[in-house]
């Protein structure tokens, strides 16, 4: 089954390549042109926005609230 079916890439300004080598980003694999195979990946980060049933209708493209922790997680510093 293809999952890039139920999900919506991610922006490039979540990961820029332009990110520090030291930071999370820039070890990222993200949902661009072809869906990452998640089977490798230690860590995934899925959100699923949640908005029936508000008279707001669904969310602002930079308000999804996975790519608001996606925005400080990816500025965090790699360990070493």
């Amino acid at each position: 089954m293809n999952l890039a079916l139920f999900f919506d890439p991610l922006p490039d300004e979540l990961t820029a390549p332009s990110a520090a080598p030291t930071t999370v980003a820039a070890y990222v694999t993200r949902f661009a042109e072809a869906f990452p195979d998640w089977r490798t990946a230690d860590l995934a980060l899925i959100g699923l926005d949640e908005w029936r049933g508000t008279a707001a209708g669904p969310p602002a493209g930079g308000q999804h609230g996975a790519n608001r922790v996606r925005e400080r997680f990816y500025c965090l510093q790699r360990g070493t």
